[in-house]
């Protein structure tokens, strides 16, 4: 009767420690799972419209005026066929930046033509599309710029996906 009660003790803890290898798998697998979606939805905002892949551009505004467009003399000197060669200015006066575009230019601010228009640092609103452009304000401590996104920045095209270490 004793040799029951040991084998019947030695079986449920065998059952017991089997439903908590099982548990463990079934975590791990949970957990594999989990991982494996945050890393493709991390390759899908990089790979998006407004993903770190279009990035192509950090100009520092200096006080005054900060003239951009497609000629390699203005402070702010965009991709080549991206728009006129003097596209307009960004005035940077005690932190607050008013953009002035020329009417050559074709830049909108929310689907809309502008011709003159207080800027935001960092604002997901106030952002100028000219183009596959688009250029916004970017506060970094007291300083200012303005950063510049691609829709077809050569690195987003020629991006072929993250490689991860192996599990």
């Amino acid at each position: 009767m004793k040799l029951r009660g040991t084998v019947r003790g030695a079986v449920m803890l065998c059952a017991v420690l089997g439903a908590f290898s099982w548990l463990a798998r079934a975590g791990e697998l949970t957990y594999r799972a989990s991982v494996e979606k945050w890393r493709q939805d991390y390759e899908a905002s990089l790979k998006s419209d407004d993903g770190w892949l279009t990035v192509s551009g950090l100009f520092w505004l200096h006080e005054g005026e900060n003239r951009f467009g497609t000629d390699p003399l203005n402070d702010i000197v965009l991709p080549a066929t991206s728009g006129p060669p003097d596209a307009g200015s960004f005035l940077l006066h005690s932190g607050k930046t008013v953009v002035h575009v020329n009417r050559s230019a074709k830049i909108t601010l929310n689907g809309k033509p502008i011709e003159s228009a207080e800027l935001h640092p960092d604002s997901t609103t106030d952002r100028l599309h000219l183009g596959d452009l688009t250029l916004y304000v970017h506060a970094s401590g007291q300083r200012y710029s303005i950063r510049v996104k691609d829709k077809n920045s050569k690195i987003r095209k020629d991006f072929t996906g993250l490689h991860w270490f192996p599990d």
